[in-house]
């Protein structure tokens, strides 16, 4: 958990510092992808559940995988 924690504070610091330093630019354009983006990831995860009451893994997103147990539970 810790790396976890960790790596996404790296990670907000560097983008905070690609920001900062004014190498990347928040356009119109990029507003729309990263709501897009955002959108289909909480569709996905809807699509998720409501496969979940008809097949017993869902779509497979938390399912066991040859990697091991996905599952955060």
């Amino acid at each position: 958990m810790v790396h976890a924690v960790l790596g996404t504070v790296l990670a907000f610091g560097a983008m905070l510092a690609v920001y900062a330093a004014r190498i990347i630019r928040v356009t119109p354009r990029f507003t729309k992808v990263v709501i897009g983006m955002g959108g289909a990831l909480v569709l996905l995860m809807l699509v998720n559940l409501v496969s979940h009451f008809f097949l017993p893994n869902g779509i497979g997103i938390r399912a066991d995988s040859t990697l091991g147990k996905c599952s955060a539970w």
